[in-house]
């Protein structure tokens, strides 16, 4: 199977790591963005068999693109092959660090805690509501009433 992936801004560089059974390749294009291609060395075929897959990766960079050629050598199956690969691109500016994320992570750590507090308040108030309602219809169960116009008395 050929795959092309086409980049703009054209892909700079471009390494290979192994971790085992899976390859990373790490596309860059120059300070602008990181792509990471994430490939598993097996496949399933037919719904049953792990199978090996190769792959290639070519780099066919132009002036204000580049092509990335990435091909994937698979076994014959009869009816059916199954693949996962884990594609990411990670945008970034030049002036860009991991410290520019702390507010964002200041603001989920404030976030997800007001939720549950919020949440348990509505549970408390709830339940609150639920038992005073049972109170009240435990309490007014023995009364009995007296209408002083019929005379007639009403257990309630």
């Amino acid at each position: 199977m050929h795959i092309q992936i086409n980049f703009s801004p054209s892909v700079t560089s471009y390494s290979e790591i192994v971790y085992g059974n899976i390859t990373s390749f790490i596309l860059r294009s120059s300070t602008i963005m990181t792509t990471t291609l994430n490939l598993i060395h097996y496949g399933i075929a037919d719904n049953q068999f792990n199978v090996p897959v190769q792959f290639f990766l070519s780099n066919t960079s132009g002036s204000s693109n580049s092509s990335v050629d990435l091909v994937l050598e698979l076994l014959n199956f009869t009816t059916s092959f199954t693949y996962d690969p884990d594609i990411s691109v990670t945008l970034a500016s030049p002036e860009s660090s991991n410290a520019d994320l702390l507010p964002l992570l200041a603001l989920t750590a404030l976030v997800i805690p007001l939720v549950f507090i919020v949440l348990a308040v509505l549970g408390v108030t709830f339940v609150a509501a639920k038992w005073c309602v049972r109170r009240h219809r435990v309490h007014s169960a023995g009364v009995v009433a007296f209408n002083m116009r019929t005379g007639l008395e009403k257990t309630m």
